[in-house]
């Protein structure tokens, strides 16, 4: 993709997400391999503790089984032209006025995940529903919007998992800092401390909304957990919620629910739920603005 740090000019020619990258028969020859390197969202089998793929880093299985559908997803969605339409707002920006322009690219951004362009559903978190149904809950609007804002407009984007949300947080180049939700439609300066860590999240104590706990870690880290938390929330949905069941018989070939389990056992994004500070977190949230019942948030588990 060239430096991520280099906005890309209106003449150049379009890489990235707007230009798959392998061609048509190559991506049939490594559709295989593609199977071979990871079962982890396809049923393959019965897993075992043994399977490989649970030593590998959420960002490994990041780049294996999520950033080669990136661009099916944007081109699904509809969201080529409103990409080059903010590179092209930050072509030939320079020290002084960049740091406004990223802030209004983002924002522009942002529109393009709002409720009119881009429907919500609650269980459309992962690639195959997230282009079958062209629509995404708040963990896919998040995952979509950071590669972008990471890869495409050269912009420093992390993942935030407050209690059963999911959203952004952007460092623009001037090092100020805000909390972006593209599903919701919602930003905000923040100023963050020092935090404490714990698996890989850096979990702050910030007024953000209704909010008073933020965990945030590094873009691919987050995405790929909370796919798999969110998959884990599917299984368990499927019981007694219709549109969970529909999601699984319809997509439901494409995810392998013993590996999320298995795979997310013990971390923090699975058990933060049984700990009474998130407890108490989860029920602030409630009581200050039924955050739960009025915005899209990820579902219980």
């Amino acid at each position: 993709m060239g430096d991520p740090n280099t906005p890309k000019g209106p003449n150049e020619e379009k890489e990235g997400l707007l230009k798959p990258q392998i061609s048509a028969d190559e991506k049939g020859q490594q559709s295989g391999e593609r199977a071979e390197i990871s079962d982890v969202l396809s049923n393959s089998g019965a897993q075992s503790p043994e399977n490989p793929d649970l030593k590998k880093s959420p960002e490994q299985l990041f780049e294996e089984m999520i950033r080669p559908r990136i661009h099916e997803i944007v081109m699904a969605w509809g969201l080529d032209s409103v990409i080059e339409e903010c590179r092209e707002m930050l072509h030939g920006s320079n020290d002084r006025n960049r740091p406004k322009l990223e802030r209004k690219a983002a924002e522009k951004l942002m529109k393009a995940f709002s409720g009119k362009k881009l429907p919500f559903k609650k269980w459309a978190f992962f690639p195959d529903a997230m282009i079958g149904e062209k629509a995404t809950n708040c963990s896919g609007a998040a995952l979509v919007f950071g590669v972008i804002m990471n890869e495409e407009l050269g912009i420093k984007t992390d993942y935030a998992s407050p209690i059963g949300h999911a959203a952004n947080v952007v460092t623009f180049s001037d090092g100020k800092t805000y909390y972006f939700d593209p599903r919701n439609q919602e930003s905000m300066k923040i100023r963050l401390g020092t935090p404490r860590t714990r698996d890989g999240f850096d979990i702050h104590k910030v007024r953000v909304y209704d909010f008073s706990l933020l965990p945030i870690s590094k873009f691919e880290h987050g995405a790929m957990l909370t796919v798999f938390e969110v998959i884990c929330a599917l299984k368990e949905g499927q019981k007694n919620d219709p549109e969970a069941d529909s999601t699984v018989k319809r997509y439901g070939d494409g995810i392998d629910f013993d590996f999320a389990e298995q795979y997310m056992k013990g971390n923090f994004l699975d058990v933060r739920d049984s700990e009474d500070e998130w407890k108490a977190e989860k029920e602030n949230v409630r009581y200050n603005r039924t955050l739960f019942d009025s915005f899209h948030m990820i579902p219980n588990h």
